[in-house]
């Protein structure tokens, strides 16, 4: 019997879901250190649980580019866009989920994500009118944002693509004296919108050490004693310090009850019968 060859390319992102990627045959595997199997169930692929492939994400930039446009039509307001690309604190180089900062006389905006081995990272040039994707199926390198920024570079350089700013008010992402972020996918951190909540004697029960649920059938002999004595790579601390709770050395900040947020954006929540931190479920040791 002949079996059909799933293609991405020719299904909607949307209708992607974690059973059909399971069962493809031609689906990209992870590889992670210490890892036999990278398991296809992980809510951290890429950094946000989504399954999609190189050209997807490309459309993604290129609406970006478009300004919200699609084959002319407009589906997002362009003072929307502007709106996520502007910086929103003085210690950030971030707006709303895009990294923005300065090269070339111009701006970039960027965003990149990793986990349980995939890395993507996307950045693209609104004036110059150029962008770059690149993902990988493994996560021991810094490859992901040298290959774009390279190749983007190497094109403004060269003159191959040339600077628009149009007939309008140029737009500004800077309103305020920001810390620009980086090409290398780095994040500035500690922004001032975060406020660290003052401690709570609710949050005793929170404070120990845990470890990631993950199957422990799919890693290496090696990495199965590791993770059984307790690796530090696989233990998360939360601990109390200066008034304040912590996960490793960053302060909390309470947004609902039994719900915390790191400075960086990450969530802690104990909310449920099983603790997560960023969507892992953990198990207190």
């Amino acid at each position: 019997m002949n079996e059909k060859i799933f293609d991405p390319l020719e299904m909607p992102s949307s209708s992607i879901d974690k059973d059909v990627i399971r069962e493809t045959k031609n689906r990209a595997l992870g590889h992670q250190q210490h890892v036999k199997i990278v398991p296809v169930d992980i809510p951290m692929v890429a950094a946000g649980g989504v399954y999609t492939n190189a050209m997807e994400l490309a459309k993604f930039v290129r609406f970006h580019l478009n300004k919200g446009r699609v084959n002319g039509m407009s589906i997002l307001d362009e003072k929307l866009l502007e709106e996520m690309y502007t910086v929103r604190s003085p210690s950030r180089g971030y707006g709303l989920g895009i990294a923005v900062g300065q090269g070339h006389d111009s701006y970039f905006l960027a965003h990149g994500g990793g986990g349980f081995g995939f890395l993507t990272y996307m950045i693209w040039y609104p004036e110059y009118g150029i962008g770059a994707v690149v993902l990988t199926n493994t996560t021991e390198h810094p490859l992901q944002g040298k290959i774009s920024n390279t190749i983007l570079d190497r094109m403004i350089e060269k003159g191959i693509v040339k600077r628009h700013i149009g007939t309008k008010a140029t737009f500004n992402p800077f309103p305020i004296d920001a810390t620009m972020a980086t090409k290398d996918g780095a994040e500035p951190q500690n922004g001032t919108e975060h406020e660290p909540s003052p401690y709570k004697h609710a949050w005793k029960k929170y404070i120990g050490k845990y470890r990631y649920l993950i199957n422990g059938s799919e890693l290496k002999l090696y990495a199965k004693i590791a993770v059984a004595l307790g690796y530090p790579a696989n233990i998360v601390k939360i601990y109390k310090k200066d008034g304040n709770l912590y996960l490793h050395d960053e302060v909390l900040d309470e947004h609902l009850p039994g719900l915390f947020f790191t400075p960086s954006g990450e969530a802690l929540d104990f909310r449920g019968p099983i603790p997560t931190w960023r969507n892992i479920k953990l198990k207190k040791i």
